[in-house]
């Protein structure tokens, strides 16, 4: 059976009464098992927090890459815009 996405088993006795005592009938103890899905949900939370840093980092990196080509740009508009007016008193001089 399944309820929101989680296994629901079926309720029976987990323990057999044997001379007065009432040991353990499942081979892995419900204990253990929360244990398991507690330790699941932690990797799994691990996991995305890894994945957000990086998705962040390659954001970062992005950002810093654009400013870097854009700063780049401008420089040589304004190397490109300098040399103009040079150029054009240089076609000037020449007839």
């Amino acid at each position: 059976m399944d309820y929101l996405g989680i296994e629901v088993l079926p309720v029976r006795s987990s323990f057999a009464v044997v001379e007065g005592e009432a040991p353990m009938a499942r081979k892995k103890s419900l204990w253990s098992e929360l244990q398991g899905e507690r330790e699941r949900w932690a990797r799994i939370a691990l996991a995305q927090q890894r994945t957000q840093r990086q998705m962040l980092r390659q954001m970062v990196e992005d950002h810093d890459r654009a400013e870097r080509r854009a700063a780049r740009a401008e420089a040589a508009e304004r190397k490109r815009q300098e040399q103009l007016p040079t150029k054009r008193g240089h076609r000037l001089r020449r007839p």
